[in-house]
């Protein structure tokens, strides 16, 4: 359980996102001897040697919020997500498992959003079944995209909108 979470997801001028930065770049690369990969053993399946299992009964948020600062584009962008709660149960490295997303919180001030449906995102192939909602969005901070991809700003507007991923 995590309670009142802040996250910051800064995304540089260099378009590197700064919790990649924590991770020490290797410069000096260090031979390894690779041994020839093995046969798989009867009633093992491909892949379970050498993979660390994992199994997240419940991962719960509460109150939690993250702050995207996108420096990228010029004037930068900022949104934040507020009042994150909700859960991910059965998140597993097991290819068979998913696990149930339900989540909610607000875009800005007054846009509230939902993300429900089922993942697995540690699986060799990542699941995805997810419906991602929200309401009354403001546009105007994502101009800075508009104009740079379209070359038209957003003056202003709002979107409402309801996503399925699968």
């Amino acid at each position: 359980r995590w309670e009142g979470l802040v996250a910051n997801l800064v995304i540089n001028s260099n378009k590197e996102i700064n919790v990649t930065t924590i991770v020490p770049k290797s410069t000096n690369a260090i031979a390894i001897d690779a041994k020839p990969p093995t046969s798989v053993q009867e009633g093992e399946s491909p892949g379970s040697r050498g993979s660390f299992p994992m199994t997240i009964s419940t991962f719960a948020l509460s109150n939690a919020a993250i702050r995207l600062k996108d420096a990228s584009v010029q004037p930068y962008t900022e949104v934040e997500l507020k009042e994150i709660t909700g859960t991910v149960t059965g998140l597993s490295s097991d290819q068979n498992a998913t696990a149930d997303v339900k989540l909610a919180g607000s875009v800005g001030e007054r846009s509230p959003f939902s993300v429900f449906g089922q993942i697995n995102p540690l699986a060799p192939e990542p699941k995805l079944n997810l419906t991602v909602s929200n309401s009354n969005m403001q546009l105007s901070p994502f101009t800075s995209y508009m104009e740079k991809y379209t070359g038209h700003p957003l003056n202003r507007g709002r979107l409402t909108m309801m996503l399925h991923y699968d």
